[in-house]
């Protein structure tokens, strides 16, 4: 029901992104197709937004950004980073960090941050959690230690410039790893992020929010050359630019979602004696929501990665994640983004308690009523 009405929701900014895309394809001649849609997409962008993505990565270099996050961990939610070494046995480039708690100097924890590309490393971007933060049967703490990875392209002969995607990926990451971090309970199957997956993602897209905001943009984004803070105008193309072709986006998503719930639920057997059908499903869920063919997706399922190793039946965790995030980020904005923001103390809490209780009452506790639709709405919608 939630990603139904999500859909509803969303039919209305989609209708007006499919009609602005066959406009553009009128041109060539062409109808809009699942082969064709990121293409427009790519053209209405520039020349609707004109963001430059040269000049825009300039104000994002990577040790500044990483120390950007670090200060704002520190700001916001106390927590201290010191470097403490290069791992060598992969080169100068993985790093370890250790991190306390800056009121009461207690150890929080380790975290090697693996963040650039070498040959047969892992491809895509995680958090893995060595061993969580938790108080044992004496009440003795013990502190976390996990590994924030990443695949960054690296400039080895000048400065290395992030790109708006690899710093939404490290925040990201960062906002996972801030999680375990904080984690503080007794039991290691409700500690960080061993919550249900409705909230994993929540801490994550949280965090996502401080380069893109206003109110904080300036406390990271400063040019590598000349430590210019970003102008307001690229801000807010960013801003316009995220979010531009979100009713496809979303709405794409949340047909993941459909088809992961559906080929996991009580119809699994069908599934499984005939994975023929699994495609058959995923192009009429398509056809349905988007209202064009998918004739570039055949094979959905063999690439579609989230579909095993945790995820499957609960991909659709990340859209009611995001959901709940922009909710919980307008009741933290509302306060005003000052470290005495009663909201940080809060969400801090939340952060702390993972999936000691019912994560639901958790939330509903930070926000002081129950989660609504409508800041997610508003935000894509804008």
């Amino acid at each position: 029901k939630f990603l139904e009405d999500l859909a509803k929701n969303l039919s209305k900014k989609l209708k007006t992104e499919k009609e602005d895309s066959q406009k553009v394809l009128a041109r060539f001649g062409e109808k809009l197709n699942s082969s064709n849609i990121l293409f427009v997409e790519n053209i209405l962008q520039n020349e609707k937004v004109k963001l430059n993505l040269e000049e825009l990565s300039e104000y994002f270099e990577y040790e500044n950004t990483l120390k950007a996050m670090f200060d704002i961990w520190e700001k916001y939610f106390g927590v201290v980073a010191n470097f403490e070494r290069n791992l060598k046995v992969f080169g100068n480039d993985v790093e370890i960090y250790s991190f306390k708690d800056k009121k009461t100097g207690e150890s929080l924890g380790t975290a090697i941050f693996d963040l650039f590309p070498r040959e047969g490393k892992y491809g895509h971007a995680c958090v893995e959690v060595i061993n969580q933060r938790y108080f044992d049967k004496e009440n003795k703490l013990h502190s976390a230690t996990a590994i924030l990875v990443c695949n960054f392209n690296k400039n080895k002969n000048v400065k290395t410039l992030l790109d708006m995607q690899s710093v939404s990926t490290l925040f990201h990451e960062g906002g996972h790893l801030l999680h375990v971090l904080l984690g503080k309970n007794n039991y290691a199957t409700t500690g960080s992020f061993n919550t249900s997956v409705d909230f994993i993602e929540i801490h994550s897209q949280f965090l996502e929010n401080f380069p893109t905001t206003k109110i904080s943009v300036n406390e990271i984004a400063k040019h590598y050359q000349n430590n210019s803070l970003l102008p307001v105008n690229l801000l807010e193309k960013i801003k316009y630019a995220d979010d531009y072709f979100g009713g496809f986006s979303y709405t794409k998503q949340l047909i993941q979602s459909f088809f992961d719930l559906e080929i996991h639920g009580k119809n699994i057997l069908k599934y499984a004696n005939n994975p023929s059908l699994m495609d058959t499903l995923f192009e009429k869920l398509y056809k349905k929501y988007i209202g064009i063919h998918s004739i570039t997706l055949q094979k959905f399922a063999s690439y579609f990665q989230h579909m095993t190793g945790g995820y499957e039946s609960k991909y659709y965790g990340y859209a009611v994640s995001r959901v709940y995030t922009q909710d919980c980020w307008d009741e933290f904005v509302k306060k005003g983004l000052t470290p005495n923001n009663i909201k940080i103390k809060e969400y801090k809490k939340m952060l702390e308690l993972g999936g000691t209780i019912p994560e639901k009452e958790n939330l509903k506790k930070y926000l002081g009523r129950n989660p609504k639709q409508k800041a997610f709405l508003d935000l894509i919608n804008n």
